[in-house]
């Protein structure tokens, strides 16, 4: 099973959690950059990488989109001894980073 949401760019995706409410539409005005991401896991846990395909169509000119792919980085110490409610997560593990 592939579940796929279409979130907020400033969503954190955590690999074994799509937290975030998913976004209905989005919109922006003229000249003005629209940023979003698309998560998505699979239930199938023999595939590293899962290949995922993407098609647009729009208006616009190729050389106006952009798409980048985020991976993870593993994280040892994700938190103070004393941390407060401001983090995200305080296990350690894999958190969502630029590759």
């Amino acid at each position: 099973m592939l579940e796929t949401r279409l979130l907020s760019s400033l969503a954190k995706i955590f690999p074994d959690e799509i937290s975030g409410e998913s976004l209905p539409q989005t919109l922006a005005m003229r000249n003005e950059p629209l940023s979003f991401q698309i998560a998505y896991r699979s239930s199938r846990l023999d595939r590293k990488d899962l290949p995922f395909y993407i098609q647009i169509e729009s208006d616009l000119d190729l050389k106006n989109l952009a798409s980048y792919k985020e991976g993870y980085v593993p994280v040892v110490h994700a938190a103070t001894l004393e941390p407060d409610d401001y983090y995200d997560r305080t296990r350690p593990g894999l958190y969502p980073d630029l590759p």
